[in-house]
């Protein structure tokens, strides 16, 4: 139910790659996309925050703790 976000990976040659999330949920699309970029590190923005009548049947809107550690 919600809209576009966005994403980005930083990467160049010498220095660590690093992917930032935006405010999303862990998705097929975010795992492609750590799978494709193999970033040493992932800035999420987490928190598990909710909005009370979305998160009703969807659950947080921002992952939460256990959906870091996947």
């Amino acid at each position: 139910m919600m809209g576009p976000v966005s994403g980005y990976v930083l990467k160049a040659e010498g220095f660590p790659t690093v992917y930032i999330m935006g405010d999303c949920r862990w998705e097929a699309c975010i795992r492609d996309t750590v799978e494709r970029f193999n970033p040493d590190y992932i800035v999420v923005n987490s928190g598990g925050a909710i909005f009370p009548e979305f998160s009703k049947t969807d659950g947080p809107i921002i992952p939460d703790e256990n959906e870091v550690m996947q």
